[in-house]
């Protein structure tokens, strides 16, 4: 889909004001599709159930201040909108130890289990990540 014709459906939509002035299409993902507008919404595309998922997971964890927050998420879940974070993948030596500690405290200590499931019942336990595995 034509990144055009998604920020014309975000304005219509009023998920953004006005149409973007600037798009970057950015790199590094696996299958996505992904671009920037006006450096402050990323627009996101990929098959219907990554994209399920991935908003789900974002949906999930929206009051956790470390991932993104979900805007827009497409009826036929062709693409997503979410916050830009501004940062780097480079872990400088000695925060890694810090941004692990924090992901643990933040994010796996706070899993919950999938409704209906309960440990010990001999069925393999799933956590709900906000994605389904």
């Amino acid at each position: 889909m034509d990144i055009s014709i998604i920020a014309a459906q975000l304005v219509k939509e009023k998920v953004i004001s006005h149409d973007p002035n600037s798009v970057k299409a950015l790199n590094g993902g696996t299958t996505s599709t992904v671009y920037l507008l006006d450096e402050k919404y990323v627009v996101k595309l990929n098959e219907a159930e990554v994209i399920r998922e991935e908003a789900n997971f974002l949906s999930f964890y929206e009051e956790n201040s470390l991932f993104s927050k979900l805007l827009y998420k497409e009826p036929l879940h062709t693409y997503f909108v979410y916050s830009f974070l501004e940062g780097n993948t480079l872990c400088k030596q000695g925060y890694k130890r810090s941004t692990l500690r924090t992901l643990v405290k933040e994010v796996i200590n706070k899993y919950k289990m999938v409704q209906g499931q309960k440990a010990g019942d001999g069925k393999k336990v799933r956590f709900n990540l906000g994605m389904n595995f």
